[in-house]
């Protein structure tokens, strides 16, 4: 494209898949793929190798690794066990239904993909509220808001901590520190919110047993897989939790896990190989070369120097900036290509004002995992979930949902807001 500026044509280029992308004329992957082949066809690029070095591979090879470990518990029933035996323990009150899944969602994301979590308390939810003869709607919403925001919690919780966690160097460990207080007053709030909407019509409920007629060992499919599952994920909870200090890469130990969990499964194994979320996987990988596309021309350099004349250096407006930015943002597109954008944004913002990158990591981290809850398409937890409700008879309308979604977002946002102004503000005193 002699004669047309580079940065016009990357913009546009970028313009075009993000557009394809919110509007669903193609699915993800497709528009993804496309806008890489047109960024390499325009010459952005001045080599395949510089392509390629803006892909994350260890990001991919961590996701691959959990793909891989979710197959296995899913094989093995171990969400649908844990359910009913949960259920069967607290009875079948709807208020402690709603605490059962409430609790599971957001724990189970701490360290699971939270489209994973809510696809399968999703999917148990519906069918035990089937049994029990309730609207499942209230649980489920509840379950796609906790599961968002407890993944926020850990680095290997939602992808977009995942992406962060990698780029910086950020273990399990540090996201509990830096962002666990924050999540757990998060999800208090949360759960008083959904109970309070949500309150005449759990007292309308009327659930006849006491308890409910199945037996927990019976949910499970395979004992062997549920063993092997089981057993994985506590290892990979304790090395992910210990990677930093031992200096082992998250991605050697998903890679490790995948191996592992392949050469041991045998046979059985090839079914759930063939089901990892590949297209997913490419996704990420072309989103990488869309936005390097942009840093490649200097595009994000010249946004960068623009935002930093806003910021002028001040650290807790370049915090708010960021948070808010990011939680709106992640309300109308999918919060994946919402953080690939940002993260060369907010590195540079940090770089050129010359102010620690940490506190925008930890505000980014915030406005991309929970500005998501203000709508059923801000996260592909809403959109998995709903999705599943749908097809078995309980659509959750978009208005139905922004309902409980704003609040939900202005409240724990803004509380996330203000512990990060309060915590960096006196320590810059």
């Amino acid at each position: 494209m002699d004669g047309v500026e580079p940065k016009l044509v990357a913009i546009a280029i970028f313009l075009f898949t993000y557009a394809m992308i919110i509007t669903g004329r193609r699915s993800r992957t497709v528009s993804g793929l496309v806008g890489t082949f047109l960024m390499i066809a325009a010459g952005i690029f001045p080599s395949l190798e510089k392509v390629l070095s803006y892909v994350q591979v260890d990001t991919l090879v961590v996701l691959f690794g959990i793909m891989v470990l979710v197959g296995v518990l899913r094989e093995g029933r171990f969400f649908t066990y844990l359910g009913v035996n949960l259920i069967n323990r607290v009875g079948t009150k709807p208020t402690r239904i709603f605490l059962v899944f409430f609790s599971l969602s957001a724990v189970l994301s701490l360290f699971l993909n939270s489209v994973t979590v809510v696809l399968f308390t999703a999917t148990v939810t519906i069918r035990l509220c089937d049994v029990m003869k309730i609207d499942p709607k209230p649980f489920i919403i509840g379950e796609i808001l906790a599961a968002n925001i407890g993944g926020t919690a850990t680095s290997i919780g939602d992808p977009p901590n995942i992406i962060l966690g990698l780029t910086f160097n950020l273990s399990v460990v540090d996201f509990m520190i830096n962002m666990g207080p924050l999540i757990g007053v998060s999800l208090l709030i949360l759960f008083f919110t959904v109970r309070r909407h949500y309150r005449s019509e759990f007292e309308s409920m009327e659930v006849t047993m006491k308890k409910l007629e199945m037996i927990p060992r019976e949910e499970i499919r395979d004992k062997r897989m549920f063993l092997l599952g089981t057993a994985m994920l506590f290892t990979f909870i304790a090395l992910m939790t210990v990677s930093q200090p031992l200096h082992m890469s998250p991605a050697l130990i998903c890679l490790g896990m995948a191996a592992a969990l392949l050469f041991l499964g045998g046979k059985k194994l090839t079914p759930i190989l063939e089901k990892v979320e590949w297209s997913t996987l490419l996704f990420f990988g072309s989103l990488f070369v869309v936005v390097g596309g942009l840093v490649e021309t200097g595009v994000l350099d010249d946004l960068v120097s623009a935002v930093s004349g806003i910021v002028a250096g001040n650290l807790l407006l370049a915090i708010v900036i960021v948070t808010w930015v990011s939680a709106f943002g992640s309300s109308v597109i999918d919060n994946i290509p919402l953080i690939v954008t940002m993260l060369p944004l907010i590195q540079g913002i940090a770089a050129t004002s010359g102010f620690p990158v940490l506190p925008l990591v930890w505000a980014l981290s915030l406005g991309a995992c929970m500005g998501g809850n203000a709508t059923i398409i801000g996260t592909s937890a809403g959109i998995v979930a709903s999705a599943a409700a749908e097809k078995e008879g309980h659509a959750i309308g978009f208005v139905e949902y922004l309902k409980i979604g704003i609040p939900v977002l202005i409240l724990t946002v803004g509380t996330g807001t203000l512990f990060f102004l309060l915590r960096y503000g006196l320590v810059s005193m």
